[in-house]
């Protein structure tokens, strides 16, 4: 698997939950999360994990809802 292929499918994870794609969202380091060995499962694993950590940045739960965020 590529760091292309990769990125293809956390976007394809992301478009599904939220709508929105990777390009759509702040920059986020792949390639902490990447291995060009993975395995199809490693890679699902690994890119569920990328999709959390951007949902979590962006102010998303688990579930792809927006997360209210009180004014202090």
């Amino acid at each position: 698997m590529t760091i292309e292929q990769f990125i293809k499918l956390v976007d394809k994870k992301l478009m599904a939950k939220i709508g929105l794609g990777v390009d759509d969202l702040a920059d986020f380091d792949f390639d902490e999360y990447f291995d060009e060995d993975f395995d199809k499962e490693d890679a699902n694993n690994a890119a569920d994990e990328v999709v959390s950590e951007m949902l979590e940045k962006e102010g998303y739960n688990e579930d792809g809802k927006e997360v209210d965020h009180p004014t202090e």
